[in-house]
């Protein structure tokens, strides 16, 4: 049995597995029953774990130990004023563990600790089994796709839950970057380049990807957006304009009864997609409060009335795309959509209106679209085959990279959306007298504080000769590859001592990928025992029938 690679569109509400097939065509995977889209949930019960649909399906029933929203949490800190601005609409428990948010749950009636990480790792392992059965081969190697402004720590995280998975990370790509490439499959463009914005609205993340496409070439020019903006907001705005309507109905408030605000979501959602072709809908949750069922009427203007300043905040980073790639609207040949969110009604006109005569082209199915460029560059990657040989994509670095200098000032070595692989060299000089040695923090982000950017690294240069200061100037030098990893060094004039670091997304401590993968098989095995325990219990119901 030979070993094949495949894509994972990793969504903050589901998932999407595809893989490219040797005559050049992209098929995308179907789940155990038999759909294209995954749900991004766990769950755990007594005596067994729920992963996708089956662990969605049952969240009502058991809503402090299903887990979804690791997309949203993974790499991020603790006190991250993004998680905790939406970590009381989580209904399960949370806690701090090493200045991460983790999940506080009930694993077969112990109580667990669970970072972002292994619950990713859960879903992304699911998905690799679904696949291998589907494709009756193993897999080894998959490309992942994130965010385009997921930060480095995110995509090291990513890296991590595949990992614990099993799984060897061919690439982390930008999830616009991967759309592109499905538009972009087998056509030419050797009459003219054609300038493509990406709009991609997910379940929980946003992002704006402005591609040129010439002589098959795909040349990345600027990525912007939001990693917490998405559908999901959409359906909680919704439910919190609901709230005082139960209470008129019901005779009781909703927001304490963690079963009922969920029930209420996710009739909410139903509605949600319902807008995208009718002009009004009816939201129904029978049952609801007291014995009593709940039923109002919700309109298309009233629901684009309760998310205009989020649906207005996507234009704001189209903006910004437009101003880093130097270019104006009327400059765009196409706007893609992609992520399940693009399909409401609003969002198409609003983007209408702003390209004026711009085509919106949807690729197929928008929350496939992602799947299947990834699975193109997977492709690329492996093994290229004949008609995708000369396709050359290049990707940019979402986040500025620098260094702290005096006084917590952040010095900006590379800045967003240069392409790479790329390489960039600052001069500095020594700020005290007879300095001898110099820390240099390394930091990426947009913030002229130092401090407020997420850090990434840091290493020391020593061995620097006493001296006025000033006197002695060294220069400070960058490199990105292809894969995102950054070499950084520091290198003094006058002696030539120099220091670095490698800031890696695949290279991880060993101890730490050893434990993941140690809780992973643990889970695994209480999933066999239970799976043992029902195949017995049905045949020994099938052999009492028979006597």
């Amino acid at each position: 049995m030979t070993s094949e690679s495949i894509e994972i569109d990793l969504g903050t509400t589901a998932c999407c597995v595809a893989v490219y097939r040797a005559d050049g065509r992209v098929e995308v995977i179907p789940n155990g029953q038999g759909n294209f889209i995954t749900p991004s949930y766990v769950a755990f019960s007594d005596n067994q774990r729920l992963i996708g649909e089956e662990a969605k399906a049952q969240l009502e029933r058991n809503i402090e130990n299903t887990l979804y929203d690791s997309k949203r949490m993974i790499g991020r800190a603790y006190d991250d004023e993004r998680l905790q601005a939406v970590r009381s609409s989580w209904k399960f428990n949370t806690v701090q563990k090493n200045g991460q948010l983790c999940y506080d749950v009930l694993c077969y009636g112990k109580k667990e600790v669970l970072t972002p990480v292994q619950v990713s790792g859960m879903i992304l392992s699911r998905l690799k089994k679904e696949a291998e059965k589907f494709l009756e081969t193993s897999i080894s190697e998959a490309v992942i796709t994130v965010p385009a402004y997921f930060n480095n720590t995110q995509r090291e995280a990513t890296a991590l839950a595949a990992q614990t998975a099993d799984l060897k990370v061919l690439r982390i790509v930008n999830e616009p970057t991967a759309a592109v490439l499905a538009h972009c499959d087998g056509q030419k463009f050797a009459t003219g380049d054609k300038k493509i914005l990406v709009y991609d609205l997910g379940g929980g993340t946003f992002d704006i990807t402005i591609a040129e496409c010439q002589d098959e070439i795909i040349d990345v020019l600027a990525t912007s957006g939001d990693s917490f903006l998405g559908g999901r907001d959409f359906d909680q705005n919704m439910a919190e304009y609901f709230v005082r309507h139960v209470e008129k109905q019901c005779g009781k408030g909703i927001k304490d009864n963690k079963r009922a605000f969920i029930r209420l979501l996710q009739a909410c959602n139903i509605s949600k997609h319902q807008l995208s072709s009718v002009t009004s809908t009816t939201v129904v949750v029978d049952n609801l409060l007291n014995g009593k069922d709940f039923t109002s009427n919700i309109s298309r203007a009233r629901f684009e009335g309760l998310n205009e300043h989020l649906f207005k905040k996507t234009l704001d980073s189209i903006q910004i795309a437009l101003i880093d790639a130097k270019l104006q609207k009327e400059d765009i040949n196409a706007v893609l959509m992609v992520g399940g969110s693009s399909r409401i009604f609003k969002i198409r006109q609003m983007i209408q209106e702003f390209f004026p005569g711009t085509p919106l082209v949807n690729s197929g199915n928008p929350e496939e679209t992602v799947a299947r460029g990834a699975a193109i560059l997977a492709s690329l990657i492996k093994a290229p085959s004949a008609q995708l040989m000369q396709v050359v994509l290049i990707d940019v670095c979402p986040l500025s990279l620098g260094v702290q200098s005096k006084d917590d000032v952040m010095s900006f070595i590379i800045k967003r959306n240069r392409s790479i692989p790329c390489q960039a060299t600052k001069a500095f000089q020594t700020t005290k007298d007879s300095q001898q040695s110099i820390k240099f923090s390394i930091f990426e982000g947009e913030r002229s504080i130092a401090s407020q950017n997420n850090i990434l690294g840091s290493f020391i240069l020593e061995g620097i000769k006493r001296g006025f200061k000033g006197q002695y100037k060294y220069d400070v030098t960058f490199n990105v590859d292809i894969n995102g990893i950054l070499n950084a060094k520091a290198e003094e004039r006058a002696t030539g001592k120099c220091e670095g670091v490698t800031i890696r997304r695949e290279k991880h401590e060993p101890d730490e990928v050893e434990a993941l993968l140690e809780d992973e098989q643990r889970f695994a095995n209480q999933d066999r025992i239970e799976m043992r325990r029902v195949q017995a219990k049905q045949k020994l119901e099938q052999y009492l029938y028979q006597v």
